[in-house]
């Protein structure tokens, strides 16, 4: 059994401080979206694999590096697959998910083209 969409981020990291409000604002009530590898390790225990990703969107204040979610991954890597993220509204986008891939190995693609503003 595999987990295909699973976040890995820290909220005071890599999120903007108006999308945690938007966040909070949408479900009425504060909390952290931060995820901790222990519980996230616990959560995905009855699961073989996991596709583990961040993801990229400047315009809606969503910024997880990919050495972030391979340093995530390197936690459990017979259990995680890693995912490079990308926005292709941003300068240099080709050349940072080429360096993801190869140089992170991550092994798939993350797009958020509704949060980042892209068809």
């Amino acid at each position: 059994m595999q987990n295909v969409h699973a976040h890995a981020w820290d909220q005071s990291l890599h999120l903007a401080p108006e999308t945690v409000r938007e966040a909070e604002i949408s479900r009425g009530f504060p909390f952290d979206l931060t995820v901790r590898i222990e519980e996230f390790v616990a959560d995905n225990a009855p699961f073989d694999k996991v596709v583990v990703f961040g993801m990229k969107a400047r315009l809606a204040g969503i910024w997880v590096p990919d050495d972030y979610v391979a340093s995530f991954v390197a936690q459990a890597p017979q259990k995680f697959l890693g995912f490079a993220s990308c926005d292709p509204t941003q300068p240099g986008y080709l050349e940072e998910l080429q360096r993801g891939i190869d140089g992170l190995s991550l092994v798939g693609l993350k797009l958020g083209p509704m949060y980042a503003g892209f068809d």
